[in-house]
């Protein structure tokens, strides 16, 4: 999956600012504003039973996604752990106030790869309300805001018993000002995977919000 950096997002905006469409593009890195996401993830479908016959309801959310990586590292996180899509790609298991005690995806756990080039698709679409307001610093100038959908890819493993894929349509919104900016995206996507062997059909939504001081 390639990402870029968010000038190169900006740029395709821009283009939307002047009446042309911002197509073909790759996704921007996640946390498009140098903002973490703070992740949360609802997933449901069907399992397949254990005699091949018949099927269950299956349910996955952070909570048991959280108690099913306690399990597998036999690491105890602490109450109130988040999931947060950092600004380098990663998912963490952090606290409240920002430690982090598990890096999900360089374990191969949980990867959110926001990239138009998942699943064999390439189109992006931004539409955008941004100024240049300070030309003369390159890291802050433009403030507006800007929305726009993309194909994304979640993937969950593991390691062990349970592991599924979702991939689907990603929308995206985030304000910026000089200082400041929030992100927010919602991917709404469907896929498959097995749990303790057997086979299951999911359906899901993954969302992330963010707020806070730009780093871009």
């Amino acid at each position: 999956m390639q990402a870029i950096r968010f000038h190169r997002l900006l740029a395709s905006a821009v283009l939307g600012l002047l009446g042309l469409a911002a197509r073909n593009a790759h996704a921007q890195t996640p946390g498009a504003v140098g903002i973490p996401l703070t992740i949360s993830m609802t997933v449901t479908g069907m399992e397949q039973s254990a005699d091949g016959i018949g099927v269950q309801p299956f349910h996955f959310s952070n909570i048991a996604l959280l108690k099913d990586i306690e399990s597998v590292t036999a690491k105890k996180f602490p109450g109130g752990a988040r999931l947060v899509l950092e600004t380098n790609g990663d998912v963490y298991v952090e606290d409240g106030k920002g430690h982090q005690y598990e890096d999900l995806t360089s374990d191969g756990y949980l990867t959110i790869n926001l990239s138009d080039d998942c699943a064999g698709k390439n189109e992006q679409v931004w539409q955008a309300n941004l100024i240049n307001v300070q030309r003369n610093n390159p890291f802050r100038t433009l403030v507006g805001t800007a929305s726009g959908t993309y194909i994304s890819e979640v993937v969950f493993n593991d390691q062990q018993a349970t592991n599924f894929t979702l991939v689907g349509q990603t929308r995206e919104q985030f304000s910026l000002s000089q200082r400041s900016g929030s992100d927010f995206i919602t991917i709404t996507g469907s896929g498959d995977g097995t749990v303790d062997g057997n086979a299951v059909v999911t359906t899901g939504t993954v969302m992330g919000t963010g707020r806070g001081p730009r780093s871009q």
